[in-house]
């Protein structure tokens, strides 16, 4: 436990606690029963998961129309300016939530479909704070990487 640090704090655990109730809610499941070590660990993959689901699959198009800087300009950058790494760290966290609120929307069309249907004015709010969340930290992760990238020129 003394290996987690607060990168791994906000960019797995809290998204995994937050994802794993929402989805609980969703699929109408209780997640926090029996042993809470275990449940810890188990948010915190999910946090991890939507961790990877954000660097594999949706950075590149969340950075398209984005140019960015080498990688030997950012390492050069990041020896000289140390705010940089604490930046790209916040940016990963909010591409880390972009998961989240994709796999939440893609959860809440699986239920209505297939699963356990929602009252339909729950279902459609849902959806929408979903894709509000979604827009909000897409459109920051977009807003922090232009402020990593002027501050490596």
């Amino acid at each position: 436990m003394e290996r987690i640090s607060n990168y791994n704090i906000f960019n797995n655990f809290f998204p995994g606690i937050i994802a794993g109730i929402v989805l609980g809610k969703i699929f109408n499941y209780n997640l926090i029963t029996g042993d809470i070590v275990f449940w810890i660990f188990i948010y915190y993959f999910i946090g991890m998961i939507l961790s990877r689901i954000g660097s594999v699959i949706l950075e590149r198009p969340l950075l398209f129309g984005i140019k960015l800087s080498s990688k030997s300009r950012y390492v050069q950058a990041e020896k000289s300016d140390s705010k940089i790494q604490t930046l790209q760290q916040d940016a990963n966290t909010y591409r880390t939530i972009v998961a989240m609120s994709l796999v939440v929307f893609v959860a809440l069309i699986i239920n209505q479909i297939c699963i356990y249907p929602l009252d339909t004015k729950y279902f459609w709010a849902s959806v929408a704070v979903s894709v509000l969340i979604g827009i909000l930290f897409t459109a920051s992760f977009r807003k922090q990487i232009r402020h990593i990238i002027s501050r490596i020129k």
